[in-house]
């Protein structure tokens, strides 16, 4: 059934077969991002669509984002198709293109594997909170630790990351900025938790450092990288193993993901894979005002308060329309929350490193001020190396602005 829809053919017995084979390796939502994947795919949406080939050219890429993509054209997306169309290119290559693209897929899966409504399974957890003439915000209340595990669960079952277009699969400035950010810390060999499909490592890997990934994604990491693809492990970031030992560990975006409940677990193997004299650097969206990096994120929550007072992480999340908590974030906390389980572990916080990445990179951040939440934890590192380190960070010249002058995405 899933081959016609894809397709708009039966399947014959050898593809049938192959298919088979990769249900097996992949499970019903890897085997249909592949099936989407294919050009057959896209010839098959081309075949079904129909405009009067009377429109203007603009009036025709309006409509075919709004049929695809389920929106309007971006000013950027509707510039290239145009120029694109001027230069001798077919509507049906707009068409294409934009089948071919991470948002496309996601859209399509949403509607041929579509999410499992949790609000529906557990209505007594969720409730909507009212804004007047706003949207009501969805919210789920934790009552016990089990309630984590629970839409952790449902997260993963429901294949919820192996969506295209959760994740940013390609290099852009954002990727380029994080990279060089990350490199300013001197590393000689890297590890990142939630990699992904590697982009922020490929740029290292070009700059002459050893690195190495982990990523719980089968389908990130059949899409990473050539160079580093098999330097990406798929295993959990709370319970990994590897025979490396690093001397800069980084997440970004990728802390918020995971289960409170087994935080520390990951924060453990983290210090136990770092060099002494180490260093990690991590992004993460952390509310309310830091003595380093400002307030970057409000509290918007009044049960969060409370939570805060209390020292615990919010057991109340902001949560789409479905249930699941926005861009997949499990722990939503305050700042100084965050610092006590890097800390709790060993890890002590270097401010004066921080200060000197935030002097030099804040203002290419403007694009993305969530970038501008993050920590730099140390592993027993001596005084001398930081403040040496601090020195050269503000001593080095960055990268050539031109290389990331537009934004990128962050989660």
């Amino acid at each position: 059934m899933a081959y016609r829809s894809v397709f708009g053919t039966r399947l014959d017995p050898g593809t049938r077969r192959r298919y088979r084979a990769l249900l097996a390796e992949d499970g019903r939502l890897g085997l249909l991002g592949r099936m989407l994947a294919e050009p057959a795919h896209a010839e098959h949406v081309v075949s079904e669509m129909t405009f009067d080939p009377g429109i203007p050219d603009e009036a025709f890429v309006g409509a075919a984002y709004r049929q695809l993509l389920d929106r309007e054209a971006d000013p950027e997306g509707l510039a290239t198709s145009l120029e694109a169309l001027a230069g001798g290119s077919a509507r049906s290559d707009i068409v294409r293109r934009i089948v071919g693209s991470d948002e496309y897929r996601r859209q399509a899966l949403h509607r041929y594997f579509p999410l499992v409504d949790l609000r529906a399974i557990r209505p007594e957890r969720y409730t909507d909170l009212d804004r007047g003439d706003l949207e009501p915000l969805v919210l789920f209340r934790a009552e016990e630790p089990g309630d984590f595990d629970w839409i952790e669960s449902a997260i993963l079952e429901g294949g919820y990351y192996d969506k295209p277009g959760v994740w940013g699969f390609s290099i852009n400035p954002d990727k380029r900025l994080m990279a060089e950010l990350v490199n300013s810390l001197a590393p000689t060999r890297v590890l990142e938790l939630g990699c992904a499909s590697g982009p922020v490592l490929q740029c290292l890997h070009e700059q002459g450092v050893e690195v190495a990934g982990i990523e719980i994604s089968r389908a990130a990491i059949d899409a990473a990288f050539p160079d580093i693809r098999d330097r990406i492990h798929q295993v959990n970031a709370t319970d990994f193993e590897l025979p490396a030992s690093f001397d800069v560990i980084f997440g970004l975006d990728i802390f918020e993901h995971l289960n409170p409940n087994r935080l520390n677990s990951c924060l453990k193997r983290i210090e136990a894979h770092l060099e002494r004299g180490g260093l990690v650097f991590a992004n993460i969206p952390a509310f309310g005002h830091d003595p380093v990096f400002g307030e970057v994120f409000p509290i918007y929550v009044d049960d969060w308060l409370a939570d805060g007072e209390q020292g615990v992480h919010y057991r109340t999340l902001h949560c789409d329309r479905l249930g699941y908590p926005m861009n997949g974030h499990l722990i939503w906390a305050r700042t100084d929350w965050w610092v006590r389980q890097f800390e709790a572990v060993g890890l002590s916080r270097q401010p004066g490193i921080e200060a000197a990445l935030h002097a030099r990179y804040d203002a290419d951040l403007q694009m993305t001020p969530a970038r501008r939440s993050f920590y730099v934890f140390g592993k027993d590192v001596p005084p001398p190396d930081g403040a040496r380190l601090e020195a050269a960070i503000a001593t080095n010249p960055p990268d050539d602005q031109s290389t990331r002058s537009s934004p990128g995405g962050v989660d």
